[in-house]
């Protein structure tokens, strides 16, 4: 096991848990950290059972950080010797792209009530309603009228 600086900075998992014989313990350091230990640890066993497979994937963690992970073998004379991991941060895209996606569904949204509201024929309040809230992501929308 070899690791470099930036992976400490990224994982933060202690001088005790990279030394050569402390596979478990880093191990579980990193599972620790992320939000879906299981489907890790899951990911994790299929690639130790599977010496040529690839892997690709996002791991979620518990303070909010995303990153991206790779996974390929390492081959010596075109036969697996080991295993290659490397890890991003991707927080700043990620947490943009989830912006842009709420932003863009809140737009979605408001052309929807629009359309609705200026539409001949009977108002369906209702569905006005229902796609304010699904909009704003709450689960229920009134209409209050107070007289004076």
């Amino acid at each position: 096991t070899l690791v470099n600086r930036r992976f400490e900075q990224l994982w933060q998992v202690g001088v005790d848990a990279l030394a050569p014989d402390a596979l478990p313990l880093l191990r579980e350091r990193l599972l620790a950290q992320v939000a879906e230990p299981q489907a890790v640890r899951d990911a994790l066993d299929r690639l130790r059972g599977d010496p040529e497979a690839v892997h690709a994937g996002r791991l979620e963690l518990l303070d909010g950080r995303v990153v991206d992970w790779h996974s390929r073998p390492s081959l010596r004379d075109g036969r697996p010797v080991g295993r290659l991991y490397s890890f991003v941060d991707v927080t700043e895209q990620a947490h943009a792209d989830r912006a842009l996606q709420q932003r863009l569904r809140l737009e979605t949204s408001i052309a929807r009530i629009a359309a609705a509201l200026t539409s001949p024929g009977e108002l369906d309040l209702d569905g006005v309603l229902g796609e304010l809230g699904r909009a704003v992501s709450v689960h229920r929308t009134y209409i209050m009228h107070f007289r004076a």
